[in-house]
């Protein structure tokens, strides 16, 4: 027990050093520091709000504007609130489906991770905010090892009992129209499931509660009438209240995108996924009223370049078919831009209904992006496994190579493991202390941009 217990107070200290300096700024001007409004949320989540009294007992563990990791765990424990510190790896962090405390860098800032969707993460910094989605790849190089799970129904990896849908994107909408969509509701328990309406967002969601508890093994449809308050993109959310001690409270959001007038638009997103020096063409139909005026991309964004070419109106509607392109020089990461759109209708002016989002992907990508090593002695060497994809036709095996600044670092033996090159890595560890290194990926000599693994990692003497 002693020598559990001295490996994770390793591991907490490892991610003070990592995020010491972490700077509060919840929303709520109550909070001492963004770690008093994550345990707050956490706690809400869990089914109980914090009273300022709790609050105060929270915020006297560390009064400061600054707080660690270790101060996050103490202020769970002083109103009660049971955490295991547990390491994760890029890939635990992509399966979470359960709140769960977070610490992120650049900037440092404390937050509840809920879970992570197709369309990004969503994130939870008071209970007097709702779930945020943040892009995903965005999110990952702030991300730090170490996490505060909830032991909400006696262990981290239990299954919960309500299965429902988390994020739903229902597109395009008219503003202040009250437009009907369900939220799906599973009972995965062994009881019968008491739901109702905790809190919604802004007045804008009129959830209709269910009449009767949902059975064991049973579902139920709870329809939700969404009234957007203004034009352009939206994000709504629903909190429910259940029954099941496992998941007690369920936050559902809605995001999508709201037009002045009755009419559709045809996708109100556009995606496009390109490898890095390859560039991407794509095209689009946007459907509006007949005066509707659809302006080309603005010259912000010099990698996107986005042209209506086409545009056929009717009495009663109008069509623009536009062409993008990607530069093939747009850099590694996620771009969004939007194409603007006008109309005579005064209500319909500036609105945005178009989103563009570029995801450009190194030639070769590397996972996991983060090798978090713990503790390890000066002058060992560590070794670990990545894997490599891409898909271009490229020698994985042979050509690729490391490069680093501050560590020795090299390639010890390489595999074809279904389609993708298993590559184990050596690490050379020369000084004390904190090590945080970016590891580059080359091929045939030449880094790949974009391609790189963070290596952190806490080496002491024998």
């Amino acid at each position: 027990m002693k020598e559990r217990w001295g490996r994770w107070t390793t591991q907490l200290v490892l991610l003070w050093l990592l995020c010491a300096s972490a700077a509060g700024h919840a929303n709520d001007r109550s909070y001492a520091n963004c770690a008093v409004a994550a345990v707050a949320a956490l706690s809400f989540l869990g089914g109980r709000s914090l009273e300022a009294a709790d609050l105060r007992q929270v915020s006297a563990v560390q009064p400061a504007a600054t707080a660690t990791m270790l101060d996050a765990r103490a202020m769970c424990a002083a109103v009660g609130l049971q955490v295991t510190p547990t390491r994760w790896t890029v890939e635990d962090f992509e399966r979470c489906s359960r709140p769960t405390l977070i610490a992120l860098r650049n900037p440092d800032h404390f937050t509840v991770l809920l879970d992570v969707q197709p369309l990004g993460a969503r994130l939870m910094d008071s209970p007097v905010d709702g779930p945020t989605l943040y892009p995903w790849s965005e999110l990952q190089p702030r991300l730090v090892g170490l996490v505060l799970v909830p032991d909400y129904d006696g262990g981290p990896d239990a299954d919960g009992d309500v299965w429902t849908n988390r994020v739903i994107d229902v597109g395009g909408m008219t503003a202040a129209t009250a437009t009907a969509t369900a939220v799906k509701i599973e009972n995965r328990g062994e009881i019968p499931l008491d739901v109702s309406v905790l809190r919604s967002t802004c007045g804008c969601t009129v959830p209709v509660p269910l009449e009767a508890p949902v059975p064991p093994g049973g579902h139920a449809t709870m329809e939700v009438l969404l009234i957007p308050d203004a034009p352009g993109p939206f994000e709504q959310h629903v909190f429910l209240e259940t029954s099941s001690p496992s998941l007690p409270v369920v936050a559902v959001s809605f995001v999508g995108v709201a037009t002045a007038h009755a009419s559709s638009f045809t996708p109100s997103v556009v995606s496009i996924q390109s490898v890095h020096g390859q560039g991407a063409q794509n095209a689009v139909d946007l459907m509006g009223p007949p005066d509707l005026i659809v302006r080309d991309m603005p010259s912000s964004n010099p990698h996107l370049e986005a042209v209506v070419t086409r545009s056929i109106r009717t009495e009663t509607s109008s069509q623009h078919h536009i062409e993008l392109r990607l530069d093939p020089e747009a850099p590694v990461g996620d771009h969004t831009a939007w194409m603007e759109v006008e109309s005579s209708q005064k209500a319909a002016a500036n609105i945005r209904p178009l989103e563009v989002r570029i995801s450009v992907r190194p030639i070769v990508e590397i996972s996991p992006r983060l090798l978090f090593l713990g503790d390890v002695r000066v002058g060992s060497m560590a070794r670990s496994v990545v894997l490599l994809d891409t898909e271009l036709d490229l020698d994985l095996t042979g050509r690729i190579g490391l490069l680093t600044e501050n560590m020795n670092v090299r390639i010890v033996r390489r595999s074809v493991d279904g389609g993708k090159a298993k590559c184990e890595i050596e690490m050379s560890i020369h000084k004390l202390g904190l090590i945080d290194e970016r590891v580059l990926l080359t091929y045939r000599g030449k880094v790949i941009p974009g391609a790189e693994v963070r290596v952190v990692a806490w080496a002491h003497e024998e």
